[in-house]
Protein backbone atom coordinates (compact mmCIF):
# COMPACT_ATOMS: atom_id res chain seq x y z
CA UNK A 1 0.00 0.00 0.00
CA UNK A 2 1.82 3.43 -1.21
CA UNK A 3 0.31 6.27 1.14
CA UNK A 4 1.34 9.77 0.32
CA UNK A 5 2.97 11.86 3.60
CA UNK A 6 2.98 15.98 3.83
CA UNK A 7 6.04 17.35 5.03
CA UNK A 8 4.63 21.10 6.11
CA UNK A 9 6.67 23.82 7.18
CA UNK A 10 5.76 26.61 10.07
CA UNK A 11 7.40 29.96 11.11
CA UNK A 12 10.51 28.97 13.13
CA UNK A 13 10.01 25.24 13.02
CA UNK A 14 10.89 23.27 10.31
CA UNK A 15 8.93 20.22 9.98
CA UNK A 16 5.57 19.10 11.11
CA UNK A 17 4.66 16.22 10.05
CA UNK A 18 1.17 13.34 9.96
CA UNK A 19 2.27 9.69 9.78
CA UNK A 20 -0.52 8.77 7.38
CA UNK A 21 -2.32 10.34 4.24
CA UNK A 22 -4.64 8.87 1.36
CA UNK A 23 -3.58 5.40 -0.35
CA UNK A 24 -2.45 6.85 -3.49
CA UNK A 25 -0.89 5.22 -7.04
CA UNK A 26 2.33 6.01 -6.47
CA UNK A 27 2.61 7.01 -10.40
CA UNK A 28 -0.24 9.81 -9.88
CA UNK A 29 0.92 11.16 -5.95
CA UNK A 30 -0.57 14.48 -6.04
CA UNK A 31 -3.98 13.34 -8.09
CA UNK A 32 -5.42 13.02 -4.45
CA UNK A 33 -7.65 15.05 -1.93
CA UNK A 34 -5.40 15.60 0.83
CA UNK A 35 -6.52 18.74 2.48
CA UNK A 36 -7.98 16.29 5.63
CA UNK A 37 -4.38 15.58 6.37
CA UNK A 38 -3.42 19.27 6.42
CA UNK A 39 -6.20 20.26 8.31
CA UNK A 40 -5.55 17.17 11.05
CA UNK A 41 -2.06 18.58 11.19
CA UNK A 42 -2.93 22.05 11.68
CA UNK A 43 -5.03 20.86 14.38
CA UNK A 44 -2.22 19.00 16.44
CA UNK A 45 -0.11 22.38 15.95
CA UNK A 46 -2.73 24.68 17.37
CA UNK A 47 -3.28 22.54 20.45
CA UNK A 48 0.17 21.43 20.68
CA UNK A 49 2.11 24.67 20.00
CA UNK A 50 0.76 27.63 20.86
CA UNK A 51 3.50 30.02 19.69
CA UNK A 52 3.29 28.25 16.34
CA UNK A 53 0.22 29.52 13.75
CA UNK A 54 -1.98 26.86 13.23
CA UNK A 55 -1.83 27.09 9.03
CA UNK A 56 1.53 26.08 7.56
CA UNK A 57 3.49 28.42 5.55
CA UNK A 58 5.93 27.02 3.01
CA UNK A 59 5.68 25.51 -0.12
CA UNK A 60 6.88 22.18 -0.97
CA UNK A 61 7.11 21.68 -4.31
CA UNK A 62 9.85 23.25 -6.79
CA UNK A 63 8.55 22.49 -10.47
CA UNK A 64 11.74 22.63 -13.73
CA UNK A 65 10.86 22.28 -16.95
CA UNK A 66 14.35 20.75 -17.94
CA UNK A 67 16.32 18.19 -16.67
CA UNK A 68 18.52 19.24 -13.67
CA UNK A 69 20.95 20.51 -14.52
CA UNK A 70 20.19 22.97 -17.62
CA UNK A 71 21.29 25.19 -19.78
CA UNK A 72 18.13 26.34 -20.67
CA UNK A 73 17.72 30.02 -19.03
CA UNK A 74 20.05 32.35 -17.36
CA UNK A 75 21.61 30.84 -14.46
CA UNK A 76 24.03 28.07 -15.30
CA UNK A 77 27.46 28.44 -15.89
CA UNK A 78 30.53 28.81 -13.17
CA UNK A 79 30.56 31.89 -12.44
CA UNK A 80 28.89 35.15 -11.61
CA UNK A 81 30.00 38.78 -10.77
CA UNK A 82 29.02 39.37 -7.19
CA UNK A 83 28.68 43.39 -6.31
CA UNK A 84 27.32 46.34 -4.83
CA UNK A 85 28.16 48.17 -7.35
CA UNK A 86 25.18 49.37 -9.13
CA UNK A 87 23.56 52.55 -10.30
CA UNK A 88 20.92 52.02 -9.04
CA UNK A 89 20.24 52.40 -4.95
CA UNK A 90 18.02 49.67 -4.19
CA UNK A 91 19.72 46.92 -5.51
CA UNK A 92 23.10 48.23 -3.97
CA UNK A 93 20.68 48.21 -0.53
CA UNK A 94 19.52 44.63 -1.51
CA UNK A 95 23.22 42.94 -1.55
CA UNK A 96 23.57 44.47 2.04
CA UNK A 97 21.59 41.71 2.85
CA UNK A 98 22.19 39.48 0.15
CA UNK A 99 26.06 39.04 1.61
CA UNK A 100 25.16 37.57 4.55
CA UNK A 101 23.09 35.25 3.40
CA UNK A 102 25.39 33.79 0.82
CA UNK A 103 27.61 33.67 3.90
CA UNK A 104 25.11 31.49 5.94
CA UNK A 105 24.29 29.02 2.67
CA UNK A 106 28.48 28.73 3.07
CA UNK A 107 28.26 28.07 6.83
CA UNK A 108 25.33 26.14 6.53
CA UNK A 109 26.27 23.66 4.25
CA UNK A 110 30.61 24.03 4.43
CA UNK A 111 30.52 25.02 0.67
CA UNK A 112 32.65 27.61 -0.67
CA UNK A 113 30.11 29.78 -3.08
CA UNK A 114 32.07 33.40 -3.14
CA UNK A 115 35.53 34.53 -3.82
CA UNK A 116 36.35 37.97 -2.50
CA UNK A 117 38.76 39.97 -5.11
CA UNK A 118 37.26 43.91 -5.46
CA UNK A 119 35.69 44.57 -8.64
CA UNK A 120 36.67 47.21 -11.09
CA UNK A 121 33.39 49.94 -12.02
CA UNK A 122 34.19 51.70 -15.01
CA UNK A 123 32.63 54.22 -17.64
CA UNK A 124 32.88 56.94 -19.58
CA UNK A 125 32.16 60.31 -18.18
CA UNK A 126 29.71 61.27 -20.50
CA UNK A 127 27.32 58.69 -19.63
CA UNK A 128 27.72 59.12 -15.62
CA UNK A 129 27.62 55.38 -15.07
CA UNK A 130 30.47 55.56 -12.42
CA UNK A 131 29.12 58.38 -10.78
CA UNK A 132 26.04 57.04 -10.48
CA UNK A 133 27.42 54.32 -8.89
CA UNK A 134 29.59 55.79 -6.43
CA UNK A 135 26.08 58.02 -5.59
CA UNK A 136 24.56 54.10 -4.79
CA UNK A 137 27.40 53.15 -2.82
CA UNK A 138 27.40 56.30 -0.57
CA UNK A 139 23.85 56.64 0.21
CA UNK A 140 23.99 53.02 1.30
CA UNK A 141 27.20 53.84 3.15
CA UNK A 142 29.17 50.98 1.42
CA UNK A 143 33.12 51.40 0.52
CA UNK A 144 34.86 52.29 -2.33
CA UNK A 145 38.42 53.25 -3.94
CA UNK A 146 38.86 55.60 -6.45
CA UNK A 147 41.69 54.92 -9.15
CA UNK A 148 42.42 56.31 -12.21
CA UNK A 149 43.86 55.35 -16.27
CA UNK A 150 47.22 55.09 -14.90
CA UNK A 151 46.59 52.38 -12.25
CA UNK A 152 44.72 50.89 -14.59
CA UNK A 153 47.05 50.58 -16.85
CA UNK A 154 50.31 49.53 -14.18
CA UNK A 155 48.23 47.05 -11.75
CA UNK A 156 46.21 45.68 -15.20
CA UNK A 157 47.55 46.59 -18.06
CA UNK A 158 44.14 48.11 -18.91
CA UNK A 159 44.11 51.30 -21.33
CA UNK A 160 40.88 52.85 -20.60
CA UNK A 161 38.92 54.73 -23.36
CA UNK A 162 39.55 58.51 -23.05
CA UNK A 163 37.52 60.21 -20.56
CA UNK A 164 36.78 57.50 -18.18
CA UNK A 165 36.44 57.14 -14.35
CA UNK A 166 36.97 53.87 -12.57
CA UNK A 167 36.29 52.77 -9.00
CA UNK A 168 36.65 49.66 -7.60
CA UNK A 169 34.47 47.88 -4.75
CA UNK A 170 36.43 46.13 -3.05
CA UNK A 171 33.87 43.58 -1.41
CA UNK A 172 32.80 42.59 -5.23
CA UNK A 173 34.15 39.09 -6.38
CA UNK A 174 33.23 35.74 -7.74
CA UNK A 175 30.19 33.57 -7.17
CA UNK A 176 30.56 30.03 -8.13
CA UNK A 177 27.09 29.92 -9.74
CA UNK A 178 26.69 26.11 -10.76
CA UNK A 179 28.33 25.32 -7.44
CA UNK A 180 25.25 28.05 -5.46
CA UNK A 181 22.71 26.57 -7.99
CA UNK A 182 23.06 22.50 -6.81
CA UNK A 183 23.78 23.71 -3.29
CA UNK A 184 20.39 25.69 -2.64
CA UNK A 185 18.50 23.02 -4.66
CA UNK A 186 20.29 20.09 -2.00
CA UNK A 187 19.29 22.60 0.89
CA UNK A 188 15.72 22.63 -0.03
CA UNK A 189 15.66 18.78 -0.24
CA UNK A 190 17.11 18.34 2.56
CA UNK A 191 14.35 20.73 4.69
CA UNK A 192 11.72 19.00 3.17
CA UNK A 193 10.86 20.21 -0.08
CA UNK A 194 10.32 18.36 -3.41
CA UNK A 195 12.05 18.87 -6.48
CA UNK A 196 10.40 18.05 -9.88
CA UNK A 197 12.39 18.31 -13.09
CA UNK A 198 11.89 17.18 -16.27
CA UNK A 199 8.12 18.46 -15.25
CA UNK A 200 6.19 20.92 -18.20
CA UNK A 201 3.65 23.59 -17.24
CA UNK A 202 0.70 23.47 -19.70
CA UNK A 203 -1.57 25.76 -18.23
CA UNK A 204 -2.65 26.89 -14.87
CA UNK A 205 -6.32 27.17 -13.62
CA UNK A 206 -6.33 30.25 -10.77
CA UNK A 207 -8.34 30.07 -7.58
CA UNK A 208 -8.15 30.03 -4.10
CA UNK A 209 -6.69 26.32 -4.81
CA UNK A 210 -4.45 26.47 -8.16
CA UNK A 211 -4.21 24.00 -10.65
CA UNK A 212 -1.33 23.19 -12.50
CA UNK A 213 -1.52 21.25 -15.34
CA UNK A 214 1.56 19.32 -16.34
CA UNK A 215 3.24 16.69 -18.42
CA UNK A 216 3.49 14.34 -15.80
CA UNK A 217 -0.08 15.32 -14.19
CA UNK A 218 -1.90 17.82 -12.33
CA UNK A 219 -0.52 19.55 -9.01
CA UNK A 220 -2.37 21.64 -6.54
CA UNK A 221 -1.59 24.45 -4.16
CA UNK A 222 -2.59 27.11 -2.47
CA UNK A 223 -0.22 29.62 -3.26
CA UNK A 224 2.47 29.26 -6.12
CA UNK A 225 5.14 31.79 -7.56
CA UNK A 226 6.32 31.54 -10.96
CA UNK A 227 9.56 32.18 -11.98
CA UNK A 228 9.23 31.38 -16.07
CA UNK A 229 12.66 33.04 -17.15
CA UNK A 230 11.94 33.54 -20.91
CA UNK A 231 8.79 31.78 -21.31
CA UNK A 232 7.15 34.41 -18.53
CA UNK A 233 6.12 36.77 -21.40
CA UNK A 234 4.38 34.28 -23.59
CA UNK A 235 2.56 32.53 -20.30
CA UNK A 236 1.58 35.22 -18.17
CA UNK A 237 -0.31 36.72 -21.18
CA UNK A 238 -2.51 34.14 -21.00
CA UNK A 239 -3.22 34.78 -17.17
CA UNK A 240 -3.93 38.26 -18.46
CA UNK A 241 -1.06 39.84 -17.20
CA UNK A 242 0.83 41.66 -19.88
CA UNK A 243 4.07 43.92 -19.18
CA UNK A 244 7.14 44.53 -21.56
CA UNK A 245 9.77 41.75 -21.06
CA UNK A 246 12.02 40.50 -24.25
CA UNK A 247 14.03 37.35 -24.06
CA UNK A 248 17.90 38.19 -25.71
CA UNK A 249 20.28 36.10 -26.89
CA UNK A 250 23.87 36.21 -24.87
CA UNK A 251 27.19 35.32 -26.35
CA UNK A 252 29.84 35.05 -23.57
CA UNK A 253 33.67 34.68 -25.09
CA UNK A 254 36.84 33.10 -23.56
CA UNK A 255 39.85 35.25 -24.83
CA UNK A 256 43.48 33.87 -24.13
CA UNK A 257 45.63 35.70 -22.34
CA UNK A 258 49.29 36.34 -24.39
CA UNK A 259 51.34 35.97 -20.80
CA UNK A 260 50.44 32.86 -19.04
CA UNK A 261 48.96 33.59 -15.38
CA UNK A 262 48.43 37.61 -16.06
CA UNK A 263 44.88 37.16 -15.64
CA UNK A 264 44.24 34.55 -12.92
CA UNK A 265 42.44 35.58 -9.94
CA UNK A 266 44.10 37.24 -7.63
CA UNK A 267 46.06 39.45 -10.28
CA UNK A 268 43.21 40.55 -12.43
CA UNK A 269 39.76 41.76 -11.21
CA UNK A 270 36.42 41.26 -12.92
CA UNK A 271 35.18 44.49 -14.12
CA UNK A 272 32.39 46.21 -15.43
CA UNK A 273 32.51 49.09 -18.50
CA UNK A 274 29.94 51.02 -19.75
CA UNK A 275 31.40 52.44 -23.00
CA UNK A 276 30.26 55.08 -25.22
CA UNK A 277 28.10 52.29 -27.22
CA UNK A 278 27.73 49.50 -25.15
CA UNK A 279 27.93 47.66 -21.25
CA UNK A 280 30.76 44.90 -20.99
CA UNK A 281 31.53 42.56 -18.08
CA UNK A 282 34.42 40.20 -17.50
CA UNK A 283 35.43 37.89 -15.30
CA UNK A 284 39.46 36.77 -14.69
CA UNK A 285 40.86 33.18 -16.16
CA UNK A 286 38.49 31.03 -13.69
CA UNK A 287 36.63 28.75 -15.81
CA UNK A 288 38.91 27.81 -18.22
CA UNK A 289 43.14 27.83 -17.71
CA UNK A 290 44.14 31.24 -19.64
CA UNK A 291 40.93 32.19 -20.84
CA UNK A 292 39.36 35.51 -19.63
CA UNK A 293 35.55 35.19 -19.62
CA UNK A 294 34.05 38.72 -21.97
CA UNK A 295 30.56 39.27 -22.77
CA UNK A 296 28.67 42.22 -24.43
CA UNK A 297 25.70 42.61 -21.83
CA UNK A 298 22.69 42.71 -25.18
CA UNK A 299 22.00 40.71 -27.74
CA UNK A 300 19.30 39.79 -30.50
CA UNK A 301 15.46 38.90 -29.42
CA UNK A 302 14.81 35.65 -29.77
CA UNK A 303 12.26 32.88 -29.46
CA UNK A 304 13.60 31.00 -26.55
CA UNK A 305 12.69 27.88 -28.27
CA UNK A 306 14.72 28.51 -31.43
CA UNK A 307 17.75 30.55 -28.84
CA UNK A 308 19.97 29.31 -31.23
CA UNK A 309 18.28 30.20 -34.79
CA UNK A 310 19.65 33.46 -34.71
CA UNK A 311 22.46 35.59 -36.78
CA UNK A 312 24.75 36.83 -33.78
CA UNK A 313 28.36 37.57 -35.10
CA UNK A 314 27.72 41.01 -34.72
CA UNK A 315 27.61 40.99 -30.79
CA UNK A 316 30.97 38.53 -30.70
CA UNK A 317 32.30 41.25 -33.08
CA UNK A 318 31.39 43.93 -30.46
CA UNK A 319 32.99 42.12 -27.63
CA UNK A 320 35.96 41.21 -29.73
CA UNK A 321 36.57 44.90 -30.54
CA UNK A 322 36.19 45.65 -27.07
CA UNK A 323 38.51 43.38 -25.61
CA UNK A 324 40.76 44.41 -28.61
CA UNK A 325 41.13 48.45 -27.29
CA UNK A 326 41.09 47.78 -23.67
CA UNK A 327 42.75 44.85 -22.98
CA UNK A 328 46.09 44.40 -24.71
CA UNK A 329 47.42 41.70 -23.39
CA UNK A 330 44.64 38.67 -24.71
CA UNK A 331 43.95 37.55 -28.13
CA UNK A 332 40.98 39.67 -29.82
CA UNK A 333 39.11 35.99 -31.42
CA UNK A 334 37.48 34.41 -28.40
CA UNK A 335 38.85 30.85 -28.12
CA UNK A 336 35.33 29.59 -27.06
CA UNK A 337 32.00 31.19 -27.37
CA UNK A 338 28.64 29.96 -25.02
CA UNK A 339 25.50 31.31 -24.79
CA UNK A 340 22.62 32.25 -22.61
CA UNK A 341 19.41 33.99 -22.39
CA UNK A 342 18.49 37.39 -20.38
CA UNK A 343 14.98 38.47 -19.56
CA UNK A 344 15.10 41.91 -19.93
CA UNK A 345 12.30 44.71 -18.51
CA UNK A 346 12.91 48.38 -20.04
CA UNK A 347 14.45 49.70 -16.84
CA UNK A 348 16.28 46.51 -16.09
CA UNK A 349 14.38 46.23 -12.42
CA UNK A 350 12.92 42.61 -11.49
CA UNK A 351 9.09 42.01 -11.71
CA UNK A 352 8.53 40.69 -8.21
CA UNK A 353 4.47 41.12 -7.16
CA UNK A 354 1.29 39.32 -7.04
CA UNK A 355 -1.08 38.20 -9.43
CA UNK A 356 -3.71 41.80 -10.02
CA UNK A 357 -6.84 39.69 -9.66
CA UNK A 358 -5.23 36.66 -7.77
CA UNK A 359 -2.67 37.15 -4.73
CA UNK A 360 -1.98 33.61 -4.09
CA UNK A 361 -0.19 33.65 -7.77
CA UNK A 362 3.02 35.49 -7.35
CA UNK A 363 5.15 36.13 -10.19
CA UNK A 364 9.13 36.52 -10.28
CA UNK A 365 10.27 37.81 -13.92
CA UNK A 366 12.70 39.99 -15.92
CA UNK A 367 15.72 39.61 -13.93
CA UNK A 368 17.63 41.76 -16.96
CA UNK A 369 20.84 39.87 -16.77
CA UNK A 370 21.78 40.98 -13.02
CA UNK A 371 19.65 38.57 -10.68
CA UNK A 372 21.56 35.73 -9.98
CA UNK A 373 23.69 37.60 -6.97
CA UNK A 374 20.46 38.85 -5.24
CA UNK A 375 18.67 35.43 -5.42
CA UNK A 376 18.49 35.09 -1.56
CA UNK A 377 17.09 38.80 -1.28
CA UNK A 378 14.64 37.52 -4.57
CA UNK A 379 13.29 34.27 -2.84
CA UNK A 380 12.92 36.16 0.49
CA UNK A 381 10.62 38.20 -1.30
CA UNK A 382 8.74 36.14 -3.28
CA UNK A 383 8.18 33.59 -0.04
CA UNK A 384 6.92 36.84 1.72
CA UNK A 385 4.56 37.95 -0.89
CA UNK A 386 2.89 34.36 -1.31
CA UNK A 387 2.79 33.71 2.80
CA UNK A 388 1.01 37.53 3.02
CA UNK A 389 4.34 39.03 4.59
CA UNK A 390 5.34 42.44 4.71
CA UNK A 391 8.36 43.21 2.86
CA UNK A 392 11.39 45.25 4.20
CA UNK A 393 11.16 46.84 0.75
CA UNK A 394 9.74 49.30 -1.53
CA UNK A 395 8.41 46.68 -4.05
CA UNK A 396 6.20 49.80 -5.88
CA UNK A 397 9.65 49.82 -8.56
CA UNK A 398 8.94 45.89 -9.12
CA UNK A 399 5.57 46.44 -9.58
CA UNK A 400 3.82 44.99 -12.81
CA UNK A 401 1.26 48.21 -12.97
CA UNK A 402 4.46 50.57 -13.37
CA UNK A 403 5.14 50.24 -16.95
CA UNK A 404 1.36 51.54 -17.07
CA UNK A 405 2.04 54.43 -14.81
CA UNK A 406 5.26 55.51 -16.73
CA UNK A 407 2.80 55.35 -19.95
CA UNK A 408 0.42 57.57 -18.06
CA UNK A 409 2.57 60.16 -17.11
Amino acid sequence: MSIRTNYFSWTSVDIVALHDGPVIDPDRRDQVENDWAIKTCSEFVKDVFPGLEPDPCIVEHCIYTFPLPHSRGSSHGQTRIIRKAYTQTIFAHMMGEAYPMWSKLETETGILLQRTTGILAMGVNKKGYVAEVKNALTSNGMKYTELNSKDLHNLYDISMYPDSSVIMDPEGGILKSDTALQTYQNQFIKHGGVILDKTELFSLEPGEIITLHTNRGAYVARSVILCLGPWAGRFLNKLGVQFPLKAVRISVGYFKAKIPDQYEVGKFLPFIYDTDSAHFYGIPSYEYPGLVKVALHDGPVIDPDRRDQVENDWAIKTCSEFVKDVFPGLEPDPCIVEHCIYTKTPDEHFVLDKHPLHPNLIIGAGFSGHGFKLAPIVGKILGNLAMGKASTYDLSQFRIDRFQRKASL
